[in-house]
């Protein structure tokens, strides 16, 4: 662009040198005649070659711009790509959250002895959906018109003498506080011994637990989901708990469930 640009100018020149010349001729002009015409002309010649190179910076400079814009807008394409990657492990995590949630579904849907096999089944889909190695679900129960409790309902790899009862009071222990409070706890690192695990390479204690409330559309507290692993529980498992949870709401309401 450029060398065209100077052999445009190289032409020009040599074009308006050959036109001063054969305009004398045509105008047999005098010699002082001459001399004003060449000043005049030249004055010309100087503001046409002033447009001239502001008319080549202008455009010069609209290249430029537009060489730039060009290199945001791959740029932004780039940074579209990494999102809509970003986007799709969403959509696929999201997909299997809801996959698992639809399963969980199917299994309150489906006829079991008891309510209490049905729940035992369900902490047993979200032991596996979660690598959990303990479970349990609480139930509320009126204990008297001023006192409420929750009471061990169903448990997962949760070993306790058919003979004994585990209750809490509301506000006792984390469980009966997440019953009365009705807030979502998630705890790392517990302390050792807290929980125990029995299996046949021996006793062991999970490092993490998340306790979910089981309330219903009026904010009642309905029970209480605890569930233990040797890993930390994440935000996309807390999301999964609260919809597991609310199914099982919908589940003890509609069935007068109770401890």
């Amino acid at each position: 662009m450029i060398v065209t640009f100077v052999l445009g100018v190289i032409f020009l020149v040599n074009y308006y040198f050959n036109w001063i010349d054969q305009l004398k001729i045509s105008l047999g002009l005098a010699s002082d005649q001459q001399a004003k015409l060449n000043s005049a002309l030249g004055n010309l010649m100087i503001m046409l070659g002033a447009e001239a190179a502001i008319g080549f910076l202008a455009f010069l400079f609209f290249l430029l711009g537009s060489r730039s814009t060009t290199q945001i807008v791959s740029f932004s394409n780039s940074n579209n790509q990494n999102n809509s990657s970003n986007d799709l492990d969403t959509i696929n995590e999201n997909h299997t959250s809801i996959k698992n949630i639809r399963e969980v579904e199917d299994i309150l849907e489906q006829f079991f002895e008891n309510e209490q096999k049905k729940m035992e089944k369900v902490l047993w889909k979200i032991a596996n959906d979660l690598d959990a190695v303990q479970g349990a679900i609480f139930l509320t129960k009126q204990k008297d018109a001023e006192m409420k409790q929750i009471e061990l309902f169903a448990g997962y790899a949760y070993y306790l003498p058919e003979s004994k009862v585990l209750t809490y009071e509301f506000g006792e222990g984390l469980a009966g506080q997440v019953a009365k409070d009705g807030r979502l706890v998630n705890i790392s690192s517990i302390p050792e011994g807290y929980i125990s695990v029995i299996s046949g390479l021996g006793k062991s204690s999970p490092t993490n637990l998340i306790l979910v409330p089981i309330k219903n559309e009026q904010e009642e507290a309905l029970g209480v989901i605890e569930i233990a692993s040797f890993r930390e529980f994440d935000q996309k498992d807390e999301l999964f708990l609260k919809e597991v949870a609310l199914l099982l709401a919908k589940e003890i309401d509609i069935n007068q469930i109770t401890a």
